[in-house]
């Protein structure tokens, strides 16, 4: 991860557009892939990370200039909102026990 948020200092989003949004959907793949290995509170807090990188991406990835790339980032986030509603609710079970 930090190599992807370095990458986002230099890919900057007035710079080079595709590519900060290219990083922004990688950073959000390797944050849910290191919140599948993290349980609790820092899991979550890991997909709503990867929730945020996602929609960042789409801010560039519209469905009319980018429709491939657009649709991919749209099923990631789809994907981590899903996971990070399961961490929520499982967050929520335990803190009721």
């Amino acid at each position: 991860m930090t190599a992807y948020r370095s990458a986002l200092e230099v890919r900057t989003r007035e710079q080079l557009p595709q590519d900060w949004a290219t990083t922004q959907n990688n950073l959000g793949l390797a944050l849910r892939d290191q919140a599948a290995r993290i349980e609790g509170t820092k899991g979550a807090e890991l997909l709503a990370q990867a929730v945020t990188a996602h929609r960042s991406a789409l801010e560039v990835y519209s469905a009319e200039a980018f429709p491939l790339d657009h649709e991919r980032t749209e099923k990631h986030l789809k994907e981590c909102e899903s996971l990070l509603t399961q961490a929520k609710l499982k967050l929520n079970k335990v803190e009721q026990q």
